[in-house]
């Protein structure tokens, strides 16, 4: 694994801890009919965190912005995909290079 792929799991991985750290997710919380239990957002956010690992560096971008698209078709609403595009930029993270990524790069939470 190159250090660009452990870092980006690292940096998933933090992003991860923040969002659940986050209290209380108004707009996501106000926007959606159903939540995510915790321990199913948290398997979500691990198992999301290491396809961008396998997507690489090179095509991170590409892979989350497809992945966006694919979950807006599900949602099906213009005006709930614009409130979680602002949910995910309101207060995002620094990335840390000490994120719970394992020595594989992997993310821990997933295991």
């Amino acid at each position: 694994m190159t250090t660009a792929t452990a870092a980006t799991a690292a940096t998933a991985a933090t992003a991860a801890t923040a969002a659940t750290a986050m209290t209380p997710m108004t707009t996501m919380t106000t926007m959606t009919d159903t939540t995510l239990p915790p321990e199913a957002r948290d398997r979500l956010y691990a198992e999301c965190a290491n396809a961008i690992s396998e997507a690489g560096s090179e095509r991170e971008s590409l892979f989350l912005a497809r992945l966006a698209l694919l979950l807006f078709e599900q949602v099906g609403d213009e005006a709930r995909c614009r409130a979680a595009i602002a949910d995910a930029l309101h207060d995002l993270p620094v990335p840390s290079l000490s994120a719970d990524a394992g020595p594989d790069g992997r993310c821990r939470a997933a295991e």
